[in-house]
């Protein structure tokens, strides 16, 4: 098993007009209705992933980090529809951004989320799905930032 990537620098976090921007590419490219169902969640959804205690991450690695995103998104549903799709793509993009690209089975992925939805599977899981496989990049990939992301297989 890899070692997972300690945090020596600030994790690069989604502001709220990022994932809003996620969401209406998701939903552009897919179908559904666009917009806020609950801001509340939205809000709780966005912040899982960067909160800590006394200068301590709860999450302890990036893998955790997307994880978080992904869990959170798929079960809090903020958004009207896309909100699986939206999941899916913040978390692959915080890696991206964050120095990993994740290459796993997008049925594997899809069967993934559909376990976080159905409270069948946890953060823990999601976070392990990262873990095996991921890759750092290349330091000039990474620079670049996020790139086109792979389309979510999952429903939204």
């Amino acid at each position: 098993m890899e070692t997972a990537p300690a945090i020596a620098l600030k994790p690069a976090f989604f502001t709220l007009k990022e994932v809003m921007d996620i969401h209406e590419e998701m939903v552009r490219r897919y179908g559904g209705k666009r917009g806020i169902r609950d801001s509340a969640l939205l809000e709780s959804s966005l912040t899982m992933p960067r909160t800590g205690i006394v200068g301590q991450y709860l999450h302890n690695d990036l893998f955790e980090m997307a994880a978080a995103y992904l869990f959170h998104f798929s079960r809090n549903r903020p958004f009207y529809s896309a909100n699986d799709r939206t999941a899916v793509t913040a978390a692959l993009v915080f890696l991206r951004v964050n120095g990993y690209e994740a290459h796993g089975p997008a049925r594997e992925l899809h069967d993934l989320v559909n376990a976080v939805v159905q409270q069948k599977a946890d953060k823990e899981i999601i976070a392990w799905f990262f873990r095996t496989h991921s890759k750092p990049l290349v330091a000039s990939a990474a620079a670049e930032g996020a790139e086109e992301p792979a389309s979510p297989s999952a429903d939204g």
